[in-house]
């Protein structure tokens, strides 16, 4: 039996990662992880609600907004910390804000024992929504 020379094997280039939730690295300070190419976001009065990305617009918020099949509106920051609920954007957001106040009322109150996760939260949280 004859050999030949083996075909060049093709690998095709890798297709890019899906567009998923953002997740932040351990060792990456508040200001930091937040994209340039986030997706694009329009203001109403008080919140930010996310729409279809578009080139020209790149805004980034520390909180996302979205909507259940139940038609619950969700609200919660970056990092996962706090959420809030309601029937409207504004509703949500407002408990929303009391999650995160109530969160950032406990962190401070036992700071001196938080583990350094928490720790870390607490300071992200902080230049997230100064302020507060």
């Amino acid at each position: 039996m004859a050999t030949t020379a083996p075909e060049r094997i093709r690998i095709p280039s890798p297709a890019p990662p899906p567009q998923g939730p953002l997740f932040v690295p351990r060792d990456v300070e508040a200001g930091e992880f937040l994209p340039s190419t986030a997706s694009a976001h329009t203001r109403t009065p008080g919140l930010v609600v996310e729409e279809e990305p578009t080139q020209a617009q790149s805004r980034v918020s520390p909180i996302a907004i979205s909507n259940d099949v139940d038609g619950q509106f969700i609200v919660e920051d970056v990092l996962g910390a706090a959420y809030g609920v309601g029937p409207t954007p504004q509703a949500a957001a407002a408990d929303f804000y009391s999650a995160l106040d109530q969160r950032l009322l406990f962190l401070r109150r036992n700071e001196q024992q938080l583990h350094p996760g928490l720790l870390r939260e607490l300071h992200i949280l902080q230049r997230l929504f100064p302020g507060r």
